[in-house]
């Protein structure tokens, strides 16, 4: 009888840290709550709602890989926890954005989503967005409209509704959303482009003219916009105007495919990352930063240069991009310690923690850096706040 009493109390004690937890998440100290959560876990590994709240403070921080660890270990013991799926399917969906890929996967996460809830309003616009990205706007048109029964202004469903009854040719039902849209969000250069797409389709150039440029004032590299002010200006006998918006269309479109072209590239780099290809992601990201700069393909190319061991590399290529880019910071502070420029590593993260005191990583860091100088206590106190912070990552509660 004394097995099943311990366990009844080793359960009891997980849950008053799970309660404990929830109470300092609803204070805003997702730090110390994950504190709690964690050891939630450690006691009764079988909380679903311990696993489901670390994954919320996990995608709070943007680690998106370690909250979908924590929601599908939720899922793995209540297959039926509507927050969680849903929580995946947004994590899921924002992963395959970012890299144009994996779309197939987190539409079926988003439609689990909608069978444990089919009131889920973000499952429903993740959903509506995946299914325009591949070109199934009559579905999209579907969820869009759902998801704004349910919100009437969920950010980003009007234009994605908008967009995809245009690449439908229903301009008619475009119009009406559009032009509310514009006088309620009337800084919103999607929807003037937007706009302007469905009246010059419509021969409406008078009107369609403004809106094309206040969409490009608002924001000057769309090209279509360009492309449509040009043919606008001819069709009302503006030659000169429209021969400077056709001009400005070739140039904006030459960076866009250059920019596109990058895009792919990095793809390509991280998958090979992923596979531990180093010298091909080298290649490829180094590819991408010829066809555009990007920050951070830069600094992903520095971490596949560090695993590869050649942190000279990175010093030259980052150097000029750490201001107001912590994970820049970060990246060259690790490429001066493997280089034993030690203070040059502090100089580095001593900013980097100002502009972002919870990055766990950094701290670290910056903790073993202090130590390796000789400087116990301020590396110490470094150390005790990176575990403070990732209380889930067992290197941090170690020296």
């Amino acid at each position: 009888m004394l097995a099943p009493a311990w366990l009844w109390i080793a359960f009891q004690t997980a849950e008053a840290y799970l309660d404990n937890g929830v109470g300092l998440l609803q204070k805003g100290r997702f730090a110390e709550a994950a504190l709690e959560l964690t050891r939630a876990i450690e006691k009764n590994p079988k909380l679903a709602e311990a696993h489901y709240l670390m994954g919320l403070i996990r995608q709070e921080r943007g680690d998106r890989e370690l909250a979908l660890t924590s929601f599908r270990a939720a899922l793995q013991i209540q297959p039926r926890h509507a927050g969680a799926q849903a929580r995946l399917a947004e994590v899921m969906t924002y992963i395959a954005r970012a890299r144009e890929s994996g779309y197939a996967e987190a539409a079926a996460a988003c439609r689990r989503a909608l069978a444990l809830n089919p009131t889920d309003a973000d499952s429903l616009f993740h959903l509506a967005w995946i299914e325009a990205a591949l070109a199934e706007h009559t579905n999209a048109v579907t969820h869009y409209r759902a998801a704004l029964r349910l919100q009437p202004k969920y950010p980003g469903a009007r234009i994605g509704l908008a967009i995809s009854q245009l690449e439908l040719h229903q301009e008619d039902a475009a119009m009406p959303g559009l032009q509310q849209l514009v006088r309620d969000e009337p800084e919103n250069p999607d929807a003037h482009l937007q706009l302007g797409v469905a009246l010059s389709r419509k021969d409406r150039c008078g009107e369609a003219i403004p809106a094309l440029e206040r969409a490009i004032a608002l924001r000057p590299n769309l090209a279509q916009a360009h492309y449509l002010l040009g043919t606008c200006y001819r069709k009302s006998g503006q030659g000169e105007a429209a021969a400077k918006a056709l001009a400005q269309y070739r140039e904006q479109q030459a960076s866009a495919n250059r920019r596109q072209q990058a895009r792919f590239q990095a793809a390509a780099a991280h998958k090979h990352l992923q596979a531990g290809h180093l010298d091909e992601a080298i290649a490829a990201y180094r590819s991408s930063l010829d066809l555009h700069p990007d920050d951070t393909v830069a600094t992903d190319l520095s971490v596949a240069l560090l695993k590869k061991g050649q942190p000279a590399e990175v010093v030259p290529l980052l150097e000029s991009r750490v201001s107001g880019n912590p994970l820049a910071g970060y990246t060259l502070a690790l490429a001066h310690r493997d280089l034993k420029n030690h203070e040059a590593a502090v100089r580095l993260l001593i900013p980097v923690l100002q502009a972002k005191p919870d990055f766990a990583e950094a701290h670290h860091l910056l903790g073993v850096i202090w130590i390796s100088m000789g400087r116990e206590a301020e590396g110490s106190r470094h150390l005790e706040m990176a575990a403070r912070l990732r209380p889930d990552n067992p290197a941090f509660r170690t020296r």
